[in-house]
């Protein structure tokens, strides 16, 4: 009986390994891409601000955009983002077009504290 649940186990180690190994190989011809990476340079630059507003002109019902902005909520966290409300001190501009984020934080009268080099831009509204 020892023998049998020896084997067993043995055997679901070994299919469990060859699974991970599986996985790994697969891992190093498609590396896995976190979009809230993206967002990790403005992490440390929040300071105390529970929320953050999100501005951006991408459509958020397209699921590669939704999955962007959860994973920046994510990367953020515990700070909350805001959707495309510009009510907060902080701001994330996270534009297809860098011209439209400048447009607008110049509207704003946004200081601009930070640019990615992935083209986001995190902004201060001066006297919030």
């Amino acid at each position: 009986m020892l023998a049998i649940i020896a084997a067993a186990v043995l055997y679901g180690t070994g299919c469990g390994l060859i699974e991970l190994c599986s996985m790994y190989a697969q891992r190093q011809t498609h590396p896995f891409f976190f979009e809230g990476d993206l967002f990790a340079g403005v992490k440390g630059a929040t300071g105390g601000e529970k929320y953050l507003g999100y501005m951006t002109d991408r459509d958020i019902n397209i699921d590669k955009i939704a999955m962007r902005f959860t994973q920046a909520q994510f990367a953020l966290a515990p700070v909350i983002l805001d959707f495309n409300n510009s009510n907060h001190r902080l701001l994330i501009l996270d534009f297809q077009d860098l011209k439209q984020a400048v447009a607008l934080a110049q509207k704003l009268q946004l200081k601009l504290l930070k640019r990615s080099p992935q083209g986001l831009l995190f902004a201060e509204r001066p006297g919030s």
